[in-house]
Formats: structure tokens, sequence, C-alpha cells
């Protein structure tokens, strides 16, 4: 995961899967800090925190692309 492209990691994983780490690496994600016994949560960039407060709020199942 530290040094294989983004390609070569889409034909293992699912290619949201991919995406999501080559963010991580690249630093485009940053760390919600958590706080009181909550978890911490990534903010990836060009995600809405509108979307995913709809989501969370119809009940759905959420993706590692969803933050």
């Amino acid at each position: 995961l530290l040094e294989a492209g983004q390609g070569e990691m889409a034909r293992v994983v699912d290619p949201k899967i991919a995406e999501a780490v080559v963010r991580v690496r690249d630093g485009r994600v940053k760390i919600e800090p958590g706080f009181d016994g909550e978890y911490g949560k990534p903010l990836f960039e060009g995600v809405s925190r509108k979307h995913l407060s709809r989501q969370a709020a119809a009940g759905e199942q959420k993706s590692i692309m969803d933050f």
C-alpha cells in the first residue's frame, strides 16, 4: 500500500478503496479529531458534509469514500 500505484491496487481491491489509499498517501485527507470517547473522522476533499448528514439520516450504511 505504500508503493503500489492506484491502477495496480485497483486490480486487487475495489477502485474506490485504491483511490482512498492514494488520497491518504498524498496527504489529501484531513482528520477531524475525536473527543469524549468518539473516534476521529477522516475528511476527504470533494465530499460534502451535507451528503454525509443526509445519508446518515436515511440510515444507509456508509462506505470508505463517504468520509
